[in-house]
C-alpha cells in the first residue's frame, strides 16, 4: 500500500522499488502474528514464519530439485576459505540428554511395485576436470578430554534394517565403487585410506565377533610391493594367536602358485619348500626343486620316494672324573668319547634324571686311545650282545638305543 506523505519534516528512505527488485535500507519485520511470506503463489517455495523457521518446498509431486544453490560464476579467490553453504549452530547444554543435529536428513522411502530408482541420502558428483586437493567427505574436528567415556565419531552408521519374505538386495553402509579408467602409478588411487598418528590407535577394529571380511583382491601386509598370482602378501610373519591358520589347497605340490597349499620361498636363493593335501587324505612334502619328497597318510604312515638321509650332529663333550654322564641334549647326535690315554666310562642316567624317550639313539665313537665303557645308571639296564659293555679298540663306534622307561640297547663295535 503506498500513502501519500503531507506532514512537513524530512523523509527517510526505507524501501526502494526498481523495474527489477524490492530493496530494504534498514531492519524490516514482514508479517506479524501468525502470518509469513510466500514466495512462488498460493502453493509456493519458500516459507519464512515468525518463530524464524525457513521451510523450502514444492507442492509438486513430481519436483526434481527441494534446494538449489547456485552462482552464475565460478569463484576464483586465490586465498582465504569459501564456504559454499555454513552450518553455525552451537550447542552447550549442561545436563539432561538432548540431541544436536547440524544437518538430518529424515525422508520416508516407500519404493513399491516396480520401483527401482536409486535412493540415496547424500549424492556427491563433481566433475573433476583439474584439481590440486579434492575431497568429498573432510572430517577435521577436535575433541580434547582428560576424563570421563564419551565418545567422537567421524562417521557414524547405525542404520536399522529388517530383510524379510523374498527381499534379496543388497545393502551397503559404505560403498566405494569408481570408474578408474587410468592410473600412472601403483597405490595412485585409494579407495580408504587410514593414517593414524598414534601408536595406540587402530586403523580398522572389527568388534562383531560373527561378522564376515570378503576380499576379492590382493592383501599387501606391511608392503606395497605386490606379487602376482599371490592373494595375501606379508612383509613380515602371520601370527594365529590362540586360534590356527587353515590353508586350503589341493593336489601334489607342483609349482609356485598351482597345487601347494603352503610355499616356504627362500628369497635369497631358488629354493623352496612346499606342503599340499591331496583327495586320498594324504600330505605331500616337496620342493620346487626336486619335486615331492616325501608324504605321510591319515595313519601317520611316512613315505620317502627319494630316500632318507639323516644329517647327524657330532659333539665332544668333557670326562670329569674319568666319567661323562649322557645329557637330554646327546639324542641324535654323535659323541666323540675321549678321555687321552685313561680310561673314561659313559654313563647313561636313570628316567628319573634324564627322561629320554622311548626310542631315543645315542651314537658314538672312541676317539682316544683310553677304553671307554658304557655304565648303566642307578636302576638302568644295558642289554648287549655277550653283556659286552666297552667300545673295542680306538675309533670303534656304538650306539645306545632306549627300549623302554630304563631300559636301553648297545650295539657296535664292542667287546666284554
Amino acid at each position: 500500500m503506498l500513502q501519500t506523505v503531507t506532514g512537513a519534516g524530512s523523509l527517510t528512505e526505507r524501501a526502494r522499488f526498481t523495474n527489477s527488485a524490492l530493496t530494504f535500507n534498514q531492519s524490516t519485520t514482514v508479517g506479524s502474528g501468525s502470518s509469513q511470506i510466500t514466495l512462488g503463489g498460493s502453493s509456493g517455495d519458500i516459507s519464512v514464519n515468525t518463530s524464524g523457521n525457513l521451510y523450502i518446498y514444492n507442492s509438486s509431486a513430481t519436483y526434481t530439485t527441494g534446494l538449489s544453490f547456485g552462482i552464475g560464476t565460478n569463484n576464483t579467490g586465490t586465498s582465504g576459505t569459501r564456504i559454499f553453504a555454513q552450518f553455525n549452530g552451537g550447542f552447550a547444554p549442561t545436563s539432561g540428554s538432548a540431541t544436536f543435529t547440524s544437518l538430518g536428513i529424515n525422508p520416508t522411502i516407500n519404493q513399491t511395485g516396480g520401483a527401482s530408482g536409486i535412493v540415496r541420502g547424500v549424492y556427491m558428483s563433481p566433475t573433476l576436470t583439474a584439481l590440486a586437493d579434492y575431497r568429498a567427505y573432510d572430517f577435521d574436528g577436535s575433541y580434547a578430554a582428560s576424563s570421563g567415556s564419551a565418545p567422537t565419531y567421524g562417521l557414524n552408521i547405525a542404520n536399522t534394517l529388517n530383510l524379510t519374505g523374498t527381499q534379496s538386495g543388497t545393502h551397503r553402509g559404505i560403498y566405494i565403487n569408481p570408474t578408474l579408467t587410468s592410473l600412472v602409478s601403483a597405490g595412485q588411487y585409494r579407495a580408504l585410506e587410514i593414517v593414524p598418528s598414534n601408536t595406540n590407535a587402530w586403523g580398522v577394529y572389527q568388534s562383531g565377533a560373527n561378522t564376515k571380511n570378503h576380499f576379492n583382491g590382493h592383501i599387501l601386509a606391511g608392503t606395497t610391493t605386490d606379487q602376482s598370482g599371490y592373494q595375501i602378501i606379508s612383509a613380515g610373519p602371520i601370527y594365529a594367536g590362540a586360534g590356527h591358520l587353515l590353508v586350503r589347497g589341493s593336489g601334489i605340490p607342483a609349482s609356485e602358485t598351482s597345487s601347494a597349499a603352503i610355499r616356504l620361498l627362500n628369497t635369497i636363493g631358488s629354493e623352496t619348500f612346499d606342503l599340499g593335501v591331496e583327495d586320498d587324505d594324504e600330505i605331500y612334502i616337496g620342493t620346487g626343486n626336486a619335486g615331492q619328497v616325501a608324504k605321510i597318510n591319515v595313519d601317520g604312515v611316512w613315505d620317502f620316494p627319494y630316500g632318507v638321509r639323516n644329517r647327524q650332529i657330532q659333539s665332544t663333550p668333557s670326562f670329569s672324573s674319568n666319567n661323562y654322564t649322557a645329557v637330554l641334549g646327546d639324542e641324535g647326535k654323535v659323541l666323540l668319547l675321549s678321555n687321552g690315554g685313561t680310561a673314561g666310562t659313559f654313563t647313561i642316567p636313570p628316567n628319573a634324571s634324564v627322561a629320554f624317550p622311548v626310542g631315543a639313539v645315542i651314537d658314538m665313537a672312541q676317539t682316544g686311545s683310553g677304553q671307554i665303557t658304557v655304565t648303566p645308571g642307578s636302576g638302568v639296564t644295558i642289554n648287549s650282545a655277550d653283556s659286552a659293555t666297552k667300545l673295542r679298540v680306538q675309533y670303534s663306534t656304538a650306539s645306545i638305543i632306549k627300549t623302554a622307561t630304563n631300559t636301553w640297547l648297545l650295539v657296535g663295535d664292542i667287546s666284554t
